[in-house]
């Protein structure tokens, strides 16, 4: 299971979230629950989504980062832009003019 894209159900998201930060001390920086997803696994796409949802501020413990993910998830703004970023993304790995996604 993966959060590739925003497609993915948003509780499984929040799982791998989870999963990836259970051992990151709070509080902590954005930059730093980036960092530690990067550094747990979470894929560089996935680590860009998750820097997608999260505003650039402090997150006093895991549960405010979840909710936050939950939050912006459901923002449909923020999944059409991720669908687009994802499109474009697989667009680019294709020769020219061949099967692309609209």
């Amino acid at each position: 299971m993966s959060i590739d894209d925003h497609s993915t159900p948003i509780d499984e998201r929040a799982t791998l979230v989870r999963s990836a930060l259970c051992d990151l001390r709070f509080p902590a920086a954005r930059w730093r629950i980036l960092a530690e997803a990067a550094h747990r696994g979470l894929s560089p796409l996935q680590c860009h989504h998750l820097g997608t949802d999260l505003p650039e501020r402090e997150f006093s413990n895991l549960t405010e980062v979840v909710a936050t993910i939950l939050r912006q998830s459901s923002r449909p703004d923020i999944r059409e832009e991720a669908l687009a970023v994802r499109r474009a993304e697989l667009n680019s790995n294709r020769a020219p003019g061949v099967g692309r996604l609209r």
